[in-house]
């Protein structure tokens, strides 16, 4: 986040805003809905990664599956765990673009161990596959 707060072009801003607007849109009920917004979770993140300039990081994030992992953190398992679950990723983007990188920071470890959190609630039930 620190990264992409200080080096994200106005071109690039505008096109993860419209990434974090569709993932937050997606509606949150039904399997189909769960493989659109994995799918467009991971293109967001993905994105970022790219934006930051570090193409090491998109590698990395790539190699670890991330697919699988948004996938198994999909909407329908966390939301009903969000304040704002309808501005959740576009929060997170205005707050990298804010140009605080404190608070870039800040706010993407809350949401990756948001994720988290509901990631090892799954496992704990034997519901992470």
């Amino acid at each position: 986040a620190y990264l992409l707060a200080k080096s994200i072009t106005e071109e690039n801003a505008k096109l993860v805003y419209a990434l974090a607007e569709e993932c937050d849109l997606i509606r949150t009920d039904g399997e189909n809905s769960i493989k659109e917004f994995s799918g467009k979770h991971r293109e967001l993140h993905l994105f970022m990664a790219e934006c930051t300039g570090n193409f090491l990081l998109k590698k990395e994030l790539q190699r670890l599956g991330l697919r699988s992992l948004l996938y198994q953190s999909a909407k329908s398992t966390w939301a009903n765990e969000v304040d704002n679950w309808e501005y959740w990723h576009r929060s997170l983007v205005e707050s990298i673009l804010s140009g605080d990188t404190i608070k870039a920071q800040e706010v993407m470890h809350k949401h990756i161990q948001h994720g988290l959190h509901h990631d090892l609630i799954m496992f704990d039930r034997g519901l992470f596959r």
